[in-house]
């Protein structure tokens, strides 16, 4: 399916799951939204904008297995390219892995994954700034994993991967992992 404008869920309240596989999306505001059971954008979903998930509570599983993110010209008036979802609690596991392919930032800050976060092979690049530097990868400052972070297995970054804060209740991975931007400091 394709969506012609970002659908709006902020503060929406799903008591089952929901899924957008094989989808392309021009964005998705869905601050403080609730999902009871999992959240999926797998399957090859496709984001072209920016998808905001800020203090949104999933149930289960966030699923982003095989998504891409990446500007389009077939949507216009997007927002640029992120993956916002600060604050957000996922219940179950972050599955980021099986080919995620994103240009633009994926911020997570302060979020609660109760389970693991797999990155395991996910391909993340920050778009450059006007001076040709890039910025921010993945930005997990503050964030609190119960289980493990896997940025392992061919896991690649062009930016900043940041950890400052972030609690992990389990190991860190990052066997085979090629960081173009070195991670900042670890501290607490």
């Amino acid at each position: 399916c394709v969506f012609a404008t970002a659908p709006l869920l902020n503060g929406a309240h799903v008591t089952g799951s929901l899924s957008f596989p094989d989808c392309a999306l021009p964005g998705l505001q869905a601050e403080g939204l609730r999902v009871d059971g999992e959240l999926a954008f797998n399957a090859g979903c496709s984001l072209h904008g920016e998808l905001r998930l800020t203090r949104a509570q999933i149930g289960r599983d966030l699923n982003c297995e095989r998504m891409q993110q990446r500007p389009s010209t077939k949507f216009s008036g997007t927002l640029p390219c992120r993956f916002i979802a600060d604050g957000a609690q996922i219940g179950g596991d972050l599955n980021m892995s099986g080919g995620v392919d994103a240009l633009g930032e994926l911020r997570l800050r302060g979020m609660q994954v109760h389970g693991d976060l797999r990155a395991s092979g996910a391909r993340l690049a920050a778009e450059l700034d006007p001076s040709g530097a890039r910025g921010v990868a993945l930005n997990l400052d503050r964030a609190h994993i119960g289980g493990q972070l896997l940025l392992d297995a061919g896991f690649s970054a062009a930016g900043q991967v940041r950890l400052q804060r972030a609690q992990i209740g389990g190991d860190l991975d990052a066997t085979g992992a090629c960081l173009a931007v070195p991670l900042p400091f670890i501290d607490g």
